[in-house]
């Protein structure tokens, strides 16, 4: 993970599995140094039981593959919150600025991997092309 200021310092982060909060620790460390002073709220409150990330030590897990399908659209292109992505059940959150997926969605799907690479895929899909972003530049062929 490449951290970068404005004032041109970079720094990297290793990505790899370890914890959580080991990840957390470091990250914010890193910034610090780096004279970023960031305010977090440590509570991942996407989940239905939010776990604290600063002591979330069950949680080591990495895969390389799911983390460079997983992309998001700053700043947000003209037209995003009203592109249709899938599945259909996917929705547009105007408060969160961010697409859905319910959960429901994944757990009654005959595929739940394939609902969330649908998800995942069309969701890059649309802000890519809605940002006018250099496919060929930024695309990977995964096989």
């Amino acid at each position: 993970m490449l951290i970068r200021a404005s004032d041109g310092e970079t720094c990297t982060l290793a990505l790899a599995p370890r914890s959580v909060a080991e990840f957390y620790r470091e990250l914010m460390a890193t910034l610090e140094a780096m004279r970023l002073p960031v305010k977090s709220h440590p509570l991942s409150v996407e989940l239905p039981e939010p776990i604290r990330l600063d002591r979330d030590t069950q949680h080591h897990a990495y895969d390389r593959e799911y983390v460079d399908r997983l992309r998001r659209a700053a700043p947000e292109p003209a037209g995003l919150k009203d592109a249709r992505v899938q599945p259909d059940a996917a929705y547009y959150h105007r408060e969160l600025n961010e697409f859905i997926l319910p959960y429901d969605a994944v757990r009654k799907a005959d595929s739940p991997d394939d609902v969330i690479r649908a998800f995942i895929d069309s969701t890059y899909d649309r802000a890519a092309n809605l940002a006018k972003w250099d496919r060929g530049a930024l695309d990977r062929v995964m096989g």
